[in-house]
């Protein structure tokens, strides 16, 4: 059987050397980026909503007519 530790030890060492190539993000980079997520999931919710609305309210119309 072979030993696996030297190839988990591998994978590590590169998994490491790739994340310290990664550019992160600044506090306010990251900052903003949450906003925009935040409100774009705003906006799609009561775009959501408002169509749900819209298609209860025809389908009980021509249902109850």
């Amino acid at each position: 059987m072979v030993n696996p530790i030297p190839r988990i030890r591998q994978f590590y060492d590169e998994t490491v050397s790739e994340v310290k190539k990664c550019t992160w993000p600044t506090t306010n980079e990251l900052l903003e980026s949450t906003a925009i997520v935040i409100v774009s999931l705003l906006m799609l919710t009561a775009f959501i909503w408002s169509v749900d609305m819209v298609t209860q309210k025809l389908i009980r119309f021509f249902i109850l007519s």
